[in-house]
């Protein structure tokens, strides 16, 4: 499974790269020269790389709102008044150029659906239709197995709304010692899921949580129910300079309302999971991503999850009411990438070990 990574990118096949520094490629978004650019988004006309998952966050969301039929970008500040599905007066000639040849053509209708096809797409600005490449009907068809239910899970039927922004604190457990309420920070947003990252931590102890999750909350809730905020685990500085890191952490920080939190959706009676059924459940190892699963155990309050077309040393036991398994469809229904069986880029050896 691939490392920090939403997708692969890398040379395409059969170039060889000569002596010296690799070339440098431009991030999407920000338009910085890095090199390597970890982060892909697969989109329908190829793929979009970034330097960030911050970059990609904001990409996403633009994107979502529409993309230039020409080049397929997202449509910013300079866009023609003359038409909202086209980026630049460049984009918009181009395309008409293109479409004038392509009705002159004795095949000009296949065409002309094709060009409909693709506007509709765009114009409805919709981001979710982009991860729907990974038909899980003709999966479960090909496979001969059938999805978990909806009643199986400690999920929302519905995918919540992430109205979170990068930067926003707000009030966390310290996943490495959950008798500790902290301060985080969103560095990520990614469909309903955000990682954060605690105050006074670093990036190596980021983690990721639902929108609805129940271990997240406004700031000052904490000290409405008595208690008191904490260094996390592994505070950089002396533990005699915490109630000073935390008033310059706090002032004039952008803190998260109460409205973008979601109420936590209730717990299933029992464990009703039966062997074989299929869902999507979190990369332990790489959390950022979601892949294709299995159920390959069943014992008392806890399933095995195995990821599809991996080998085995990525399973895990996890509860039946674990917020990090959903029912077949979730990703396509939350707008966030769903990794397909045996698809991420290559595993390195060591990983398998």
């Amino acid at each position: 499974m691939s490392n920090n990574t939403v997708g692969s990118s890398g040379p395409a096949p059969g170039k060889i790269r000569g002596p010296g520094r690799p070339p440098k490629r431009t991030c999407t978004w920000c338009a910085e020269s890095k090199t390597p650019l970890k982060y892909v988004l697969p989109t329908e006309n190829g793929k979009k790389e970034f330097c960030s998952e911050t970059c990609l966050s904001e990409f996403r969301q633009a994107y979502s709102k529409g993309a230039c039929l020409h080049c397929d970008n997202v449509i910013r500040g300079n866009a023609p008044s003359s038409s909202k599905n086209f980026c630049s007066t460049y984009c918009l000639n181009k395309y008409q150029k293109k479409n004038e040849k392509r009705t002159s053509s004795p095949q000009s209708g296949n065409g002309a659906n094709g060009t409909e096809n693709h506007a509709n797409n765009n114009s409805t600005g919709s981001f979710y239709d982009i991860y729907q490449a990974f038909d899980w009907n003709e999966y479960m068809k090909d496979t001969n197995s059938v999805a978990a239910s909806q009643e199986c899970f400690k999920q929302a039927p519905m995918p919540p709304v992430n109205d979170f922004k990068v930067g926003m604190k707000l009030e966390a457990l310290d996943p490495r010692n959950l008798t500790s309420t902290c301060i985080a920070t969103v560095v990520g947003v990614l469909g309903p899921r955000l990682r954060l990252r605690l105050d006074g931590s670093d990036n190596k102890n980021d983690f990721w949580r639902l929108v609805d999750a129940g271990d997240i909350h406004p700031i000052g809730h904490c000290e409405r129910n008595d208690g008191m905020l904490q260094p996390p685990l592994g505070f950089r500085m002396n533990a005699s300079s915490w109630p000073m890191f935390l008033l310059k952490t706090l002032n004039g920080a952008e803190m998260a309302p109460a409205k973008v939190f979601q109420p936590e959706p209730p717990t299933p009676k029992s464990n009703v999971f039966v062997v074989g059924q299929k869902l999507e459940a979190v990369d332990k190892k790489n959390p950022q991503l979601i892949c294709c699963a299995t159920v390959g155990a069943v014992k008392n309050d806890q399933i095995h999850v195995t990821f599809d077309g991996w080998r085995g040393a990525f399973d895990y036991w996890c509860r039946y009411d674990s917020r990090d398994i959903f029912p077949v469809g979730w990703c396509a229904r939350a707008g966030h990438p769903l990794q397909p069986p045996g698809q991420k880029s290559a595993t390195t050896p060591s990983r398998l070990s």
